[in-house]
């Protein structure tokens, strides 16, 4: 492994050989495609290189391995299309010289690199936001030249940041980046003859035309985009050294997270060090090192030399994705940043009101003059009892009492507009954001996340003193407790489908939310190892409608069949006066009944360290997060756009929920299980349930196209998606290390399963490639 991938994002995949294959494709095709259109190709010509134009046909080791004969890349990638077209390969790369597709694909690259680093950098900006007016009225001492001065608040310095970092995103989002071309050898369209080649190729992907250029566009523009990845590199590394300068053990007021499995050093086992924001502050240096060689590439000879292509290769790839990697990680140090309340009040009076002899020299002043005071004041502050010797001074005495001196020298009374600085300037860019704002977070979607923990805390007292009632079993915080009844327990489940309903209410699609009901009950008792044996509904509705009701039903009849289970009955209330959205309104709950032999229940005790972690794909969404992901994706689609991925928005929202009913089945009939558990509301949190270990998910897949177009939309971070969806997992599996490859076959049978990593000592869910950290 290079050492650089230890510093991956997703970026990397954008740079990637197979990715910029699919770029040379796409942008050969395109220019096919215009060829044609202009009458250049002939319409026989233009279908096979339309079909044979892409990685299905057109594969990357054949590029290497004429690239070996031919000794030029893009020219192996020509000749490689030109094999598969057959007698049309002719027509492939017609009047382009290479950097007509190279520069081309650059635009492509780095439009798409832009947009996901001003993605993340967005979710920052946001944190920034928030822990200014958190921490607006938290006052701390002020430090110029290393040495106290007087006081500010924590809120302030979050506010300047932030005011630094929306400067340098600025800067960015004007570093235009979307630029291709398609103007031959030297930029005079002699081989094509026309400029309409070029604007229909901009077009179609998507790109913009610079008005002059040579073989290649100007490096002005990629000087522009280097400067302004180095400004945000500069201002998170001003930012991490403030961190790094309050982390220190004298000073000690802010601290980055530390996990308990964490070593600060190999040989001082107390050393707990700013290991994120010194990473950020050393890699920053390589980011702005590389503007001079941004710089250098702008100086090409004549119309172009070659100079510029090597470095170019390493330096848009290398910054774009450094650049991405300190704002995620920035992010993880905003997401749990400790403040040292004591030890900042602690700074704060440790010079005794000499960090307040400015304001005791303002209200001075007026009588002895400022100078004075000032001369007064200077002298006095050499004494380390600053306040006891102010008192003692006979001019002092003569103008100010005690009561008044403690009052001014008392530093959380001199700070100025300081929370009015912060209110005013946050006010500001709320104010900017004229068009809806999507939530990014489930808190920011109208759920208040600490009351409900609140009212869930309530709850459980009450069922866990209900409990002498009868012979109750089970792991306090699982899936589900049980009844014993001799050697075996019954256990029941509970659950609806959330506001899902909402969106088969706008759809008029009833048909699938049914299985969705039975789906969240049955698979929360397949989490313990029960196999459900019965269910029963309750549906209440606004308007009884004989056709809408039968295709609920419809949906609890198949979700009984999949899971093998009878429909004992249950419950048709019809309350109009509740349900006052509409006649079309209702709501839809179950319980599903399970049982099973007590030494059979598998709640995650014989969990441990180094056990394997497989992940069941999930259909979709199921039916968790659907307040956030409805006010997120309705901010920009209607139910009947077609989104990525090609399906139209609500036949995706609308999947119904996976019942993993057989494949468990058969696992448990076949190999030991530590632990199980499905993936509902509060992601992959839900793991926390099982065990006291930690998680490490170092092979996560690529979650679905929904899930990625939810946190696009609104800028949530990876954090906040894995801990409210199930991003493409719907129920985990975790086995003996000794038969991961034997259940990942069994589990295939029936539904795309991933090994997803292993059971570690540090009590966190860590998913590495996302930048994900959960805390327990």
């Amino acid at each position: 492994m290079l050492e650089i991938e230890r510093y991956k994002t997703s970026i990397i995949e954008l740079f990637s050989e197979e990715k910029k294959l699919e770029f040379q494709l796409l942008v050969e095709k395109t220019l096919a495609q215009a060829n044609y259109e202009v009458g250049k190709i002939p319409e026989e010509a233009i279908s096979i290189i339309e079909e044979r134009c892409t990685p299905k046909y057109v594969k990357l080791e054949r590029v290497k391995e004429i690239e070996k004969e031919v000794h030029h890349d893009l020219m192996s990638v020509v000749l490689a299309i030109s094999e598969q077209c057959g007698e049309y390969g002719g027509y492939i790369h017609l009047g382009a010289t290479s950097y007509d597709i190279q520069d081309t694909v650059r635009g492509l690259q780095l439009k798409e690199a832009k947009k996901r680093i001003l993605d993340d950098l967005e979710i920052t900006i946001k944190k920034l936001k928030q822990l200014s007016m958190k921490y607006k009225n938290l006052v701390c001492i002020g430090r110029t030249h290393g040495q106290h001065a007087v006081p500010t608040t924590y809120g302030l310095k979050f506010a300047n940041f932030l005011n630094e970092l929306l400067m340098a995103k600025k800067t960015l989002e004007n570093a235009k980046v979307a630029y291709g071309k398609m103007s031959g050898a030297v930029g005079t369209y002699a081989s094509y003859g026309t400029e309409k080649i070029e604007e229909i190729v901009l077009n179609k992907l998507g790109l913009e035309k610079q008005p002059v250029t040579t073989q290649v566009v100007s490096r002005v523009i990629y000087a522009k985009y280097i400067q302004a990845l180095g400004l945000i590199a500069t201002v998170l590394d001003h930012f991490a050294r403030e961190i790094r300068n309050l982390q220190r053990t004298e000073i000690d007021e802010v601290r980055e997270s530390f996990v308990k499995s964490q070593v600060g050093s190999s040989t001082m086992p107390q050393k707990r060090n700013p290991e994120k924001s010194e990473r950020i502050s050393g890699l920053a240096r390589n980011i702005r090192a590389s503007i001079n060689v941004a710089m250098e590439n702008i100086c090409l000879e004549h119309e172009r030399d070659l100079t510029n292509s090597s470095s170019e290769r390493i330096l848009l790839f290398e910054n774009s994705m450094l650049t991405h990697f300190l704002i995620l990680e920035m992010n993880k140090i905003l997401d749990s940043l400790y403040l040292n309340e004591e030890k900042i009040k602690h700074n704060l009076y440790l010079k005794e009101g000499a960090q307040c002899s400015e304001n005791l020299m303002l209200h001075l002043t007026p009588h002895i003059g400022r100078q004075k005071a000032h001369e007064l004041l200077k002298q006095l502050s050499n004494f380390p009892n600053f306040k006891e010797i102010v008192k003692e001074n006979e001019i002092v005495k003569k103008y100010l009492d005690d009561e008044k001196i403690d009052f001014i020298l008392d530093p959380v009374n001199y700070i100025g507009l300081a929370p009015e600085i912060v209110e005013k300037f946050i006010a500001s860019l709320n104010k900017e954001k004229k068009e809806f704002s999507p939530p990014s977070s489930y808190a920011e979607s109208g759920l208040d996340l600490d009351v409900e923990s609140e009212v869930l805390k309530m709850i459980n007292d009450y069922v866990q003193k209900s409990f002498s009632f009868g012979n109750v079993i089970g792991k306090e915080g699982h899936y589900a407790n049980l009844i014993k009844f001799g050697d075996h327990g019954i256990a029941l489940s509970t659950d609806g489908v959330g506001t899902k309903i909402i969106v088969a209410e706008q759809a008029g699609k009833y048909d699938t939310i049914g299985i969705d009901c039975v789906a969240m009950n049955v698979n929360d008792l397949l989490a313990m190892g029960i196999l459900p044996k019965a269910f029963v509904d309750y549906l209440a509705v606004a308007k009884l409608s004989k056709e809408r009701i039968e295709e609920i039903i419809k949906g609890i009849y198949k979700g009984c069949e999949i899971s093998k289970i009878p429909l004992l009955g249950g419950e048709l209330a019809t309350i109009p006066e509740m349900l006052k959205e509409s006649e079309n309104s209702f709501d839809i709950a179950g319980t599903a009944l399970g049982i099973i032999h007590l030494n059979k229940i598998i709640d995650g005790s014989k969990i441990k360290v180094g056990d394997s972690i497989l992940g069941i794909s999930s259909s979709g969404i199921h039916s968790n997060g659907f307040t956030l992901a409805r006010k997120v994706l309705f901010s920009k689609y209607t139910l009947d756009s077609v989104i990525p991925g090609g399906v139209k928005l609500k036949d995706e929202l609308l999947k119904p929920t996976r019942i993993y009913t057989e494949s468990i089945e058969a696992l448990l009939d076949s190999y030991e299980v530590h632990g199980l558990a499905h993936i509902t509301g509060g992601g992959f949190r839900k793991l926390f349930r099982l065990s006291n270990y930690g998680f490490n998910l170092k092979h996560f897949p690529n979650p679905p196209a929904i899930f990625e177009e939810i946190k696009r939309i609104g800028k949530i971070s990876y954090n906040e998606m894995f801990s409210t969806f199930n991003m493409g997992i719907g129920f985990i599996v975790i086995v003996p290390k000794e038969n991961e490859e034997k259940v990942l076959y069994l589990l295939n049978k029936y539904f795309e399963t991933h090994i997803l990593g292993e059971v570690i000592e540090e009590p966190n869910v860590i998913i590495d490639h996302y930048n994900v950290f959960l805390k327990r």
